[in-house]
């Protein structure tokens, strides 16, 4: 469980902001208060997913656009 939500964690930081380390934090930064508050799913992968299955309303739109897809590139 650790394992896939630091892969689901990872995923929003680099497909949400790419490769800007400020942007990366604040995204990571999102999805942790996300968990803590009651109205979001109770886990890391469940917040980052959340709204994946409908065409619109991804809380992230990697997780719709079809970003995942894509094979990031090496830095």
């Amino acid at each position: 469980a650790f394992a896939r939500a630091t892969d689901c964690l990872a995923a929003a930081a680099y497909y949400e902001a790419g490769d800007d380390a400020v942007g990366e934090r604040a995204v990571v930064q999102v999805v942790l208060n996300r968990l803590r508050h009651p109205a979001f799913p109770k886990t890391v992968c469940g917040v980052v997913f959340q709204g994946a299955e409908r065409s619109t309303g991804c809380q992230f739109t990697f997780t719709c656009d079809g970003a995942l897809r894509r094979t990031p590139s090496e830095v």
